[in-house]
């Protein structure tokens, strides 16, 4: 594990919330993954599994200026009736579409991108934007247990290939449509979807063909949340 020490009086702009700024993290585009944030005094010690890439430090320094030290909101079931008359249907889920920020892809390389589940959602596909795509170039996507949640004990029967809790496209070439260009690939299963558990990570991995500049990609994710 590596740790980080922020110092809650000079580095934080608002004081410190550490649920609020545990989720922050999560929600960065940090690559590695978080251990646990410890509050003592006016130390703030942030430690992750890993040791920070210089870019991942500088999106740390980010989220800590930015954070507004603000408790999470505890959301209150609200038990609701819905009166309805034929030939209208009572919803039972509502669309909660989310997108990851714009990833860098760098030719001849196979570029990670990983979205953290916050809450329990049902997802049924997505539609990638790809700046830049080049003839060749293709995507796998995954459900993975980035933060090792699940028990080693439950890993075999719950998993496909632990960390990978299942593998969802193998692989996928875009229809490139070359440099200056806007590539778009949907991926969908609707009406079929697949519920996932808070804690777990969608995984994207873009590969990357040698060819060409580095790509920019932005994941937009279709998903649904039940409302019952």
């Amino acid at each position: 594990m590596s740790t980080y020490i922020k110092s809650v009086s000079e580095d934080f702009n608002n004081g410190v919330d550490a649920e609020r700024l545990d989720q922050d993290i999560r929600d960065s585009l940090i690559t590695i993954a978080l251990e646990g944030i410890n509050l003592s005094g006016d130390d703030c010690s942030i430690g992750f599994k890993a040791p920070l890439p210089s870019g991942d430090i500088g999106v740390l320094d980010t989220v800590v200026e930015n954070h507004s030290g603000l408790p999470l909101e505890t959301v209150e079931e609200v038990n609701a009736s819905i009166t309805h008359q034929p030939p209208f249907a009572e919803p039972t889920h509502r669309t909660k579409r989310d997108a990851s920020g714009i990833h860098t892809c760098p030719s001849g390389v196979a570029t990670t991108m990983d979205y953290y589940v916050t809450s329990i959602k049902e997802i049924f596909g997505g539609l990638q934007v790809v700046w830049d795509c080049e003839e060749g170039d293709w995507f796998e996507a995954m459900v993975y247990d980035k933060d090792e949640i699940i028990p080693s004990g439950y890993r075999a029967a719950l998993c496909e290939d632990w960390p990978i809790v299942s593998q969802y496209v193998e692989k996928v070439f875009y229809p490139a449509e070359g440099q200056g260009k806007v590539t778009k690939c949907e991926c969908n299963t609707y009406p079929l979807s697949a519920e996932l558990s808070p804690g777990l990570y969608l995984r994207i991995v873009y590969h990357a063909t040698p060819s060409g500049v580095s790509r920019r990609v932005a994941n937009n994710y279709y998903f649904t949340k039940r409302l019952s």
